[in-house]
């Protein structure tokens, strides 16, 4: 095998997993395992040693204790799906190694048709979001993949919720928040030819159709705060336009009273009480297993016995927190959320080298912008989410962190 088509085979590995993770989580999986192993066969090949990156201590660190907290678990070995949701976080390694791999001298051109690749099709997801709005088509039903499945859009009678391809409209809009943040950035500062920015900014808007249309609350508030952060960041005329046209779509988008009354839904007591019932009964859990937690996949075996004696709560899923954080202290113990907050304190950090260390108007500084929107959404949603139990959600959060990476890095050698 030559090192050409080894290159070949992890870049196109790597450009299937990109491109299943708006419409797939099993083509996503299957993509995943086959970088790997075409990693696996290059790096043997070029006898090229690995290199560390910027992540690499913090995640290895999460997924170590995540495994641990399954197999030391105080309620006993539980092998269901769930105690493995962890292996999201091997998407990171692969992405950032294959975009790394064999030189510096490729990565934005890597990055740049991986980030197009996803972009296709989630402005795909976003066109079928339009479509489920109005009808509530399901596409995989139509296909008998599934059964039918149909969420009513709040405030709308008569009107669907998008969930894309997958179940959920919340895992949909949470995944959408990176594609979106990354095709921002592209927008803003990328100086390519004008043709391409057209087509980019199409995509983008087709995005935030189907994030619009998903009605997740947090994930607006969160991408909003995430544009303001990143553009503190740019700043510059582009920078004051497209704050000034995002402000005037907010604005417009309040008009309807449906979106209105979304977002004031937000305070309603019904929500605020049943989220203190759930946040409450999760600190009882983590009081009784304060330094193990109850293992990853048995937080529901914990915390069944306290809703018995507490009472149910109507209208909320208890199998997890509704909170990343405490999800993960609750389920992972304190060395999980050590390691995942400082994997995110580190990730705020890289974007702004990999910006200083790339030429203004290339397309690695408009990615390093449009990151930090996409992480700084995804920390917003992750107080009110469960976005490390999300594995749609998870994948591409750990992808972003590989990206990420891998610029940072690109930056790195180009300063030395």
């Amino acid at each position: 095998m030559t090192r050409g088509l080894c290159r070949r085979l992890v870049f196109f590995c790597a450009g299937a997993f990109a491109f299943f993770l708006p419409v797939s989580i099993f083509g996503e999986q299957v993509s995943l395992i086959a970088l790997g192993v075409a990693l696996v066969v290059a790096l043997v090949h070029a006898r090229t040693p690995l290199r560390p990156l910027a992540f690499d201590a913090p995640v290895l660190l999460y997924m170590v204790a995540a495994a641990t907290s399954v197999i030391a678990s105080p309620l006993g070995l539980a092998l269901s799906p769930q105690a493995f949701f962890f292996r999201t976080a091997a998407a990171y390694f692969l992405c950032s190694r294959a975009l790394v791999f064999d030189g510096m001298d490729d990565v934005e051109l890597r990055a740049a048709w991986a980030v197009g690749l996803c972009a296709v099709t989630a402005a795909a997801a976003g066109v079928l979001a339009l479509v489920q709005f109005r009808s509530g088509f399901d596409l995989l039903a139509a296909i008998h993949l599934r059964a039918p499945i149909q969420s009513e859009a709040p405030g709308f009678p008569g009107r669907f919720a998008a969930i894309g391809f997958f179940h959920s409209r919340l895992a949909f809009a949470h995944m959408l928040l990176v594609p979106a943040g990354l095709l921002g950035g592209v927008v803003t500062l990328w100086r390519g030819s004008r043709a391409r920015r057209a087509i980019v900014a199409a995509a983008l808007l087709l995005v935030l159709c189907g994030l619009a249309l998903s009605f997740g609350r947090m994930a607006w508030i969160g991408l909003a705060l995430g544009v303001a952060v990143a553009l503190l960041i740019v700043g510059g005329t582009r920078a004051r336009v497209v704050v000034a046209a995002a402000g005037a779509l907010a604005l417009c988008s309040l008009a309807l009273p449906a979106v209105r009354a979304r977002v004031h839904s937000l305070g309603e007591i019904g929500s605020v009480q049943a989220r203190g019932y759930v946040w409450s009964r999760a600190a009882e859990v983590i009081s009784e297993y304060p330094l193990t937690g109850t293992g990853a996949g048995s937080y529901r075996r914990a915390l069944d016995p306290l809703v018995e004696a507490a009472g149910p709560c109507p209208g909320f899923i208890l199998a997890w927190c509704h909170n990343t954080f405490w999800t993960l202290l609750a389920e992972n113990g304190p060395l999980a959320l050590t390691a995942w907050l400082w994997l995110w304190g580190a990730f705020f950090v890289a974007p702004w080298r990999a910006f200083r260390g790339h030429a203004p108007g290339s397309l690695s500084r408009a990615l390093a912008v449009g990151a930090v929107a996409a992480g700084v959404a995804i920390t917003v949603v992750s107080l009110m989410h469960d976005i490390v139990v999300d594995g749609r959600a998870s994948y591409a959060a750990f992808a972003l962190c590989g990206l990420v990476a891998a610029l940072e890095e690109s930056a790195t050698r180009r300063a030395a």
